[in-house]
């Protein structure tokens, strides 16, 4: 791996620590954006796929996502497959699908559940486990509403939603379920079909 996007990773990592938001905002961050933000595409995608691989906890890469919209310029749909089949683990995984699904508001867990690239157990514990914890792709109205604004987290969460905007002109992304009540029926069928294809 890149010794820049290392250095990148571990510095994110060691400024979160001063987050008044833990377990990181935007305003502990923003010495490292500077450095992010001359990253060409490629390295974009290479620091997406290493902060999930080496963080391996779902509540700091999901909120770091948020507090890094530049990240995803320009990313089009073939790179979040890609991005995806470089997952490593189910923690990884998970923490992927839940940003997208909690905080972009798209649905990628066909694209997860698809990915050949991934091992079946992953693939499995995704689907299962969020089959049974839905609840955990909702934001939290209270403290997201509470958290997001310029002064708490240095970031609203705009750039999330003009992201969902620009995904969904592609129409192979699909958008989350808004409706807690389907939810759980919408997941529990897709593990039965996942289980009848691969299992």
């Amino acid at each position: 791996m890149d010794k820049t996007i290392n250095n990148l990773v571990n510095a994110l990592w060691e400024a979160s620590f001063n987050a008044r938001c833990q377990p990181v905002d935007r305003l502990a961050i923003l010495p490292v954006i500077k450095d992010i933000n001359g990253l060409a595409k490629e390295k974009r995608i290479a620091l997406i796929v290493k902060a999930s691989n080496f963080y391996n906890d779902k509540s700091f890469f999901t909120r770091l996502m948020t507090c890094l919209p530049e990240l995803w310029a320009n990313i089009i749909f073939k790179d979040i497959v890609a991005i995806i089949a470089s997952l490593k683990g189910s923690v990884s995984l998970m923490s992927m699908v839940e940003f997208f699904y909690k905080y972009v508001e798209i649905d990628v867990f066909d694209l997860a559940l698809d990915c050949e690239h991934l091992p079946i157990n992953d693939r499995e514990l995704l689907i299962s486990y969020y089959a049974q914890n839905f609840a955990l792709l909702f934001k939290h109205e209270r403290v997201d509403q509470k958290w997001y604004t310029e002064k708490r987290m240095g970031i609203t969460l705009e750039p999330m939603i003009l992201l969902k905007e620009t995904f969904l002109k592609d129409h192979r992304f699909q958008e989350a379920l808004s409706d807690k009540s389907m939810i759980e029926s919408y997941l529990k069928l897709k593990y039965k079909h996942f289980k009848n294809r691969f299992l």
